[in-house]
């Protein structure tokens, strides 16, 4: 029986199923049936899928209660019962009535995470958006790189941002916010990761190129970026869009690919929904990313031998050479740390809710997915020189730490851009 069953005015036993005992109950001028009195001790609430789709309910043949829309367990004989109800046009309907659950004592741990994730959220965001004033404000770090650094740090950002908000305000939202914030984290963290892939091919792209002189034409980098864009901001959009569609159309089944957003959290209702809309995605953009990788290392394994072979050092060719391939290993190192701080630790997200393994085990990837701002800036502009001494000269010539550098970085900042470029 799906949804609700309306019952006949002149029939002696409106309501009889093989599956379920009790005793039937005659009520002024309809009829009535319960199983028994469950919840003795605490409320209960009607389903009412005459008025809400996501109420519609199907009885097993063991007795148990199944709601379509949720991803839960079906409800067992003796946490609910079945009674009919008369309704505003004068019909009967046997509606459930369901036992509220009991309190559910937090441990300590799901406490812990529960003021962790939302705090290193809001630490995040700062530090991702000195990268944009970084990168974006000095016009030395305005190239393809920077551009898409930057790009990867805004979507990470307002991701954390957001779900920063959905974990302190999640209870005083209204469900038409709650929808709102699980849209804007599905596509910036899709955003996110696609950018992430951008990254890394471009880094593939442009460190297993022939080093030359010549840099390439503005109008170039401009396409080029411009390319990258609609890949990036294309397919998150296109994902988001087909899951609203999926949404909200009425004739597609709730039990399935059904995301349900914002009925039981701010986030996709249950887990089979996710495959497709979110996790599906970002595992294959780490496939690819570790492609990138894989090829990337290769060639520069292939030119450390080279340059290990060489003798000393006698011409400025010879340096200009050593300091781009110098500028190469560090530029793949950044992106490096970048795909493991979001690869693996997502990696390992996907695989805790694939083996369904105790939520406790994984604080540690928690914490440092929501602490990735801080790292990343210390990655991209701590750890740099370039960058950092830029950074120095534009805002501030005293808050940044001194290092000692390398006769290799001092010639790095004196060279020309044509060579910074590599």
């Amino acid at each position: 029986m799906l949804g609700y069953t309306n019952l006949l005015q002149n029939s002696v036993y409106s309501f009889r199923s093989r599956i379920l005992t009790g005793f039937e109950v005659f009520l002024a001028s309809f009829d009535a049936f319960c199983c028994f009195f469950p919840c003795t001790n605490n409320p209960r609430y009607r389903l009412e899928p005459q008025l809400d789709k996501n109420d519609e309910f199907v009885l097993l043949d063991e007795g148990y209660l199944q709601i379509p829309a949720l991803s839960d367990p079906p409800i067992h004989p003796s946490e609910y019962c079945l009674e009919s109800f008369k309704m505003d046009d004068g019909s009967v309907a046997v509606l459930p009535l369901i036992c509220f659950p009991q309190p559910v004592v937090e441990p300590l741990w799901k406490t812990i995470t529960d003021v962790i994730y939302p705090l290193g959220c809001i630490i995040s965001v700062p530090f991702l958006i000195m990268i944009l004033f970084v990168y974006l404000g000095i016009s030395e770090l305005k190239d393809t790189y920077g551009k898409l650094v930057s790009c990867h740090c805004f979507c990470l950002a307002v991701a954390y941002a957001t779900l920063g908000i959905v974990h302190i305000f999640g209870s005083d939202l209204t469900q038409e916010m709650c929808i709102g914030f699980a849209y804007i984290i599905q596509f910036s963290f899709l955003s996110c990761f696609i950018w992430l892939n951008i990254l890394c091919f471009h880094t593939w792209k442009r460190l297993t190129r022939k080093a030359t002189h010549n840099t390439t034409s503005s109008s170039s980098d401009k396409c080029v970026f411009f390319k990258y864009n609609l890949f990036a901001w294309g397919i998150p959009t296109a994902i988001v869009v087909i899951t609203v569609v999926m949404d909200y159309t009425p004739s597609i089944p709730l039990s399935y690919l059904k995301p349900n957003m914002g009925v039981s959290a701010c986030w996709f209702q249950g887990d089979k929904s996710v495959i497709p809309f979110f996790y599906g995605p970002i595992i294959l953009v780490l496939i690819g990313n570790t492609v990138y990788f894989v090829l990337t290392a290769r060639f520069l394994h292939k030119n450390r031998n080279k340059k290990n072979g060489t003798s000393e050092i006698h011409h400025l060719s010879d340096v200009v050479n050593a300091v781009i391939i110098n500028r190469k290993e560090k530029l793949f190192m950044q992106v490096l740390v970048l795909f493991c701080m979001m690869g693996l630790n997502w990696i390992l997200e996907v695989l805790s809710w694939a083996i369904g393994s105790p939520s406790q085990f994984w604080i540690i990837t928690d914490v440092l997915n929501t602490l990735q701002g801080p790292i990343l800036f210390w990655v991209f502009v701590l750890n740099d020189m370039r960058v950092r001494q830029c950074a120095k000269a534009k805002y501030c010539k005293c808050c940044l730490p001194k290092s000692e550098t390398t006769p290799e970085e001092t010639l790095m900042v004196e060279l020309p851009e044509v060579i910074r470029r590599v």
